[in-house]
């Protein structure tokens, strides 16, 4: 099972591996692969040299979704006549 954490409202899901020595490596993941990072979790080069942090970005897989903010009106500003 994966960690939470919040972030701005939201819960992220996220995973933490490695010796906790050696310099944290954010695996990032992009478009609709949540999971792409999995097999360089468990390599022992950079696991046994390397603190790696993935996590699954809002939206996807056990993330929560953005609260949406409003910048603009709720209503379509009316044309001039």
């Amino acid at each position: 099972m994966l960690n939470t954490i919040g972030v701005n409202g939201t819960e992220l899901e996220y995973e933490l591996r490695g010796t906790g020595a050696g310099e944290p490596v954010v695996l990032i993941h992009w478009g609709v692969a949540a999971t792409w990072a999995e097999p360089l979790l468990d390599q022992p080069a950079l696991a046994g040299r390397y603190q790696l942090l993935s996590y699954h970005r809002a939206g996807f897989a056990g993330s929560g979704h953005l609260r949406a903010r409003q910048p603009w009106p709720r209503t379509p500003p009316t044309a001039a006549s």
